[in-house]
Order: C-alpha cells, then sequence, then structure tokens
C-alpha cells in the first residue's frame, strides 16, 4: 500500500487540497485500536496552521504483513485565510 500523498482541490469559493495517510497499527492490540480510531476519527477536531480540515473518512483497515493493521485515511484540507 502506498504511505499517502495529497492532491490540490478547490471549488467555486474554497481552495485546499485532498490528502491520503496511511497509518501502521503494529501489535496485538491493532485491531482494537483500529476500530477505536474508525470511530473517532471523523468527529474528531484537528488543529492545523492556516488550513481546516473539512472531511476525514476512513477508507480502509486491513491486516498488515506483520500481523498489524493499516489504517488508510482520506482527508479534506481549505486553507483558512
Amino acid at each position: 500500500m502506498e504511505d499517502g500523498g495529497q492532491r490540490p482541490w478547490c471549488s467555486a469559493t474554497f481552495v485546499g487540497a485532498q490528502h491520503r495517510i496511511v497509518l501502521h497499527l503494529p501489535g496485538p492490540e491493532a485491531w482494537d485500536k483500529a476500530t477505536a480510531l474508525t470511530k473517532e476519527l471523523p468527529d474528531a477536531e484537528i488543529a492545523l496552521v492556516h488550513h481546516i480540515v473539512v472531511d476525514l473518512a476512513v477508507d480502509s483497515v486491513m491486516d498488515a504483513q506483520d500481523g498489524g493493521v493499516e489504517m488508510a485515511l482520506a482527508v479534506l484540507t481549505i486553507e483558512d485565510w
């Protein structure tokens, strides 16, 4: 799985970026942690300098090769002037 990345995004009124973030959760409790994050992240308040997180979604959660879990997140940010 790719490590993540970003690409520019804009609408008629906003400028921002779409981000893909891949988290690796190691260890025997990885699925418990992934389940908790899946529930908490979409409503989390995330502070960024000069940007606002307007959407955050968990795209996928899957077993990692080392026995942990990999989570792919899709995040949309816009510039905060």
